[in-house]
């Protein structure tokens, strides 16, 4: 299951600071460019493709750059930590009666945080905007939230498959993780639910640590599947 959490763009360059200082995210410098965004893709049981993502039209973009993972909890307990911030505390999870049920439980519930090195999740925009807004203010940097165009082009990378990693669905494992057939084990097992997934084994039930799987040509990781990411 994807849940919502953040990934970082930032305007200049982004060097690395002091141990005390906020933890800055590794940075991939991404070149200016056009693509063909949006999708034609018709609609799916799970809500991967959406009407209102097409029709796919022409769209320039600058150079900027970008976080080569996504925000870990780490990165995210640090911002709590140092502001006293108090953060969304709902989650879409699976029900074992319902499917899908929206819960209490917060980013920092065992079951969403698993490690320090996992993405954070369960985060809504406000929480994702205000980690932004502390991070950029800390460092004196440039860091935001990507435009959808950013952030689509930058998954991309550069290709007009289906895919950044091709036209065949089965090669995903090897560049994200998915909801493949270990989590449809998986989810049988603890939640009674059989679920659509691709034919391949990504080695991860739930979320995975952010960076497990190989880059996109641009250098950036976990850009499909882990969780679901915000952008501005």
């Amino acid at each position: 299951m994807k849940h919502s959490m953040l990934i970082l763009a930032c305007a200049v360059f982004c060097s690395a600071q002091a141990a005390s200082a906020p933890i800055l995210p590794p940075m991939a410098s991404i070149p200016a460019g056009v693509f063909t965004m949006g999708s034609t893709e018709p609609p799916i049981g799970d809500g991967s493709h959406n009407p209102a993502e097409g029709p796919p039209r022409e769209v320039r973009v600058a150079p900027f750059r970008l976080a080569k993972y996504e925000t870990t909890v780490a990165q995210f307990r640090q911002f709590v930590a140092a502001t006293g911030y108090r953060a969304a505390s709902e989650c879409w999870e699976f029900d074992r009666s319902d499917g899908i049920a929206l819960t209490k439980s917060g980013w920092n519930a065992p079951a969403h945080a698993p490690t320090d090195y996992h993405p954070v999740m369960c985060v809504s925009w406000d929480d994702a905007t205000a980690y932004v807004q502390w991070l950029a203010r800390e460092t004196g940097r440039s860091f935001r939230l990507p435009s959808e165009a950013e952030w689509e082009y930058a998954a991309r990378a550069g290709t007009a498959t289906k895919y950044a990693s091709g036209d065949t669905p089965e090669q995903l494992c090897n560049y994200a993780n998915m909801k493949d057939r270990r989590f449809k084990a998986a989810a049988r097992r603890d939640f009674g639910l059989e679920m659509l997934v691709t034919d391949c084994d990504d080695g991860a039930e739930y979320t995975a640590v952010v960076g497990m799987y190989a880059p996109n040509g641009y250098g950036l990781h976990d850009m499909m599947g882990n969780v679901a990411e915000w952008v501005a």
